[in-house]
């Protein structure tokens, strides 16, 4: 694989060679004179950044005295910024080592100062060089992930994509290509939102390598195409280089040669006026290439000779082995036979210390995926016992606010038994007057009917209070057996869900009319429950009149629930398939018409089944449900309920209709 140098160890600075950065170089320069302190500090990095690639020795003397200012004045701010301008002008005066040294330290300290920015450029930079320079990709990996881990929990979005490109890169080197093109494409989809002309030429030209290395030509010359228009509008010169030298080399592979040919000579003029070594190895490699495809060997040799001095200065080992093997070559080709051995020795030399090189990574990065791994797979375990331990103390927590939830219904229905005594008696005292002073009977009979509906109030919500608590001790059970099961997503979703019914039950059970919507919302609760309770052994489909505005409509609290809790019991989860259970609620004339219908067992069934079980439920829940119907019927709430038994023609059951009408009150929406 050709390493992308240019575009990581180069580009990713940001230190772009144009008249323009010159020009602002020199502004900044004439403002040192009069700066002081952390200012002149923040200045003189500046300056060092601009001028790194044309004036490297400048540059590492302007941070170098950055570096001692922002020291003398203690400026934590200063020394991180200062190490970052030193790894730069470093990396420009080809100390490799110099350059992550100081990098790692800017990272470091910008980490603990909370300059997050400032942390991810550098974790990335050091990303590149490890991987370009230094061939460590599983350090190059450990780097991009860092940047990557303070991007997303610092929440800063357009860093993202430098590191999504990174890691790509990575995984394409490790010939993981799938995963590989997954993470460029996430990379582009953030860039391409950007201004960020570099850092796109970066990304086009590392998906125009990895299709180049498929053998897909025609994608990758339309995706380096890209990298170069953008690097030039982003006035990169080493990423011109960088993507002219790629170019050039897709041109030989298709046979374009007088096309890498062009590209070669625009890159050797443009690298002529930057100091980076590495980028001048790159032109004329691939310029030594291209004469050779030519046949022109002597000029492919001189090229040649020029990037093999280059490699040797800057101790590029890798490059060497290749570049040695082109000049063996076209040694031969100029029937330099000795001379040809001789480079071919060299080649060897080089190819076995790079094959020992590469081994020792391949070592190091086992060991680094194994650690990994073990790292990943205890954190999954500790996460785990968190989430099972935050989950126990949310069903404690519940299972309290529970018991007080049931006592406080417990006392409020004493409160209410006491004062429905009072009412009875004040009543009764009214009516003794009454009839003491020959009151008249429309008078008396007004008495009645205020007592009797006194009373009806008291014993609904008595009622009501009595439901509660049943529900409750159902559904913490079903809660228990999700955990003893280990099912801590399905005990999750069942608590949310129970929390949020048992808070509307508590709400509405202080009114006497609520709306539909509020009825509505406390039957889905209720229905999601039974379904996860009893796991899906029935659907439900709730059907709403159209004209029908549930938020204006008034209905009594938990009115159509008894009903679906019968359909549910006694006819659905008898039946060996998924059953269905249909709500319909329509208007009719002074209110609403519910109609339940489920396609269980129906009633002649379900009476013959004698489980002590279904008994039980029955006798106490039915006696419920009677009583509230007498107490609506007393109030002229409920007008009719309609039980209806559905066979086929042959007279089997089909299951069973409820047909509920209740005379609703208009009530004003609340938004």
């Amino acid at each position: 694989m050709r390493k992308v140098i240019l575009a990581f160890a180069l580009l990713l600075f940001h230190t772009v060679d144009s008249s323009a950065q010159k020009t602002l170089a020199d502004s900044l320069q004439q403002k040192l004179p009069f700066t002081k302190d952390t200012a002149r500090v923040t200045l003189l990095n500046k300056i060092s950044t601009l001028i790194a690639s044309s004036d490297s020795k400048k540059s590492l003397a302007l941070s170098q005295e950055a570096l001692k200012l922002a020291q003398d004045l203690n400026s934590k701010n200063g020394i991180a910024q200062s190490h970052r301008a030193l790894g730069i002008a470093w990396l420009y005066n080809n100390d490799h080592q110099q350059a992550t040294e100081n990098l790692q330290l800017s990272g470091d300290m910008a980490l603990a100062n909370k300059q997050w920015e400032l942390a991810i450029q550098n974790y990335l930079n050091l990303g590149g060089m490890y991987c370009s320079i230094f061939g460590n990709y599983v350090k190059g990996m450990e780097f991009y992930t860092k940047a990557l881990g303070v991007c997303e929990s610092e929440n800063i979005a357009y860093k993202i994509y430098d590191a999504y490109s990174g890691i790509a890169y990575v995984y394409q080197h490790q010939h993981e290509n799938k995963k590989a093109l997954d993470y460029y494409m996430k990379a582009l989809g953030y860039l391409e939102k950007t201004n960020d002309h570099n850092s796109l030429g970066i990304l086009y030209q590392n998906i125009g390598e990895h299709y180049q290395e498929a053998q897909q030509l025609n994608e990758a010359v339309s995706y380096l195409a890209k990298s170069l228009e953008a690097f030039k509008r982003g006035g990169s010169k080493g990423g011109t280089i960088s993507t002219l030298t790629l170019l050039s080399d897709v041109c030989r592979q298709q046979g374009f040669i007088d096309k890498a040919l062009a590209g070669d000579m625009e890159a050797l003029a443009i690298s002529k006026t930057i100091t980076y070594e590495r980028a001048k190895y790159y032109v004329y490699n691939s310029l030594g290439k291209t004469y050779y495809a030519m046949k022109e060997y002597a000029k492919s040799k001189g090229s040649l000779e020029e990037a093999i001095a280059i490699a040797e200065k800057v101790k590029m080992n890798e490059e060497m082995r290749d570049t040695y093997l082109s000049l063996a070559r076209v040694s031969d080709k100029l029937s330099n036979h000795i001379e040809a051995y001789r480079y071919q020795q060299l080649h060897t030399a080089y190819a076995d210390s790079v094959r020992s090189k590469e081994r020792t990574s391949q070592l190091t990065e086992m060991e680094v995926r194994f650690e990994s791994e073990r790292k990943e797979k205890e954190n999954q375990l500790l996460k785990k016992d968190n989430d099972l331990n935050r989950l126990y103390i949310t069903v404690i927590t519940i299972s309290f606010v529970s018991v007080v939830a049931i006592g406080f219904l417990f006392f409020n229905r004493q409160r209410l038994k006491m004062k429905s005594t009072q009412a009875l008696m004040e009543t009764e005292k009214k009516l003794i007057e009454a009839e003491a002073k020959n009151a008249q009977l429309k008078q008396t009979e007004k008495l009645q009917r205020q007592f009797n509906q006194q009373l009806a109030d008291v014993e609904m919500k008595a009622l009501k209070a009595q439901m509660n608590p049943h529900f409750i001790f159902n559904s913490l059970n079903s809660i228990n057996w999700y955990i003893i099961k280990s099912e801590s997503e399905k005990a999750s979703l069942y608590l949310t869900k129970f929390s949020k019914l048992i808070r509307l039950i508590l709400d509405n059970s202080n009114h006497k009319i609520i709306s539909l919507d509020q009825e509505m919302t406390a039957l889905k609760l209720y229905l999601d429950l039974e379904v996860l309770r009893f796991n899906e052994k029935f659907t439900y489909s709730i059907f709403i009149q159209p004209e029908l505005n549930p938020l204006s409509v008034g209905v009594p609290p938990m009115i159509i629930q008894p009903f679906v809790e019968n359909a549910i019991w006694h006819g659905l989860l008898h039946k060996e398939e998924v059953g269905k259970l249909d709500i319909e609620i329509t208007r009719m004339e002074g209110g609403v018409k519910c109609v339940i219908t489920d396609n269980g067992i129906g009633r002649k069934k379900a009476a013959e089944m004698k489980s002590k079980t279904a008994d039980k439920d029955k006798s106490y829940g039915m006696k419920i449900t009677g009583d509230r119907l007498n107490m609506l019927n007393r109030e002229s709430i409920v007008s009719s309920v309609e039980i209806i038994d559905l066979e086929d023609v042959e007279g089997q059951p089909l299951g069973t209709q409820v047909i509920v009408k209740i005379l609703s009150a208009e009530i004003e929406p609340e938004f």
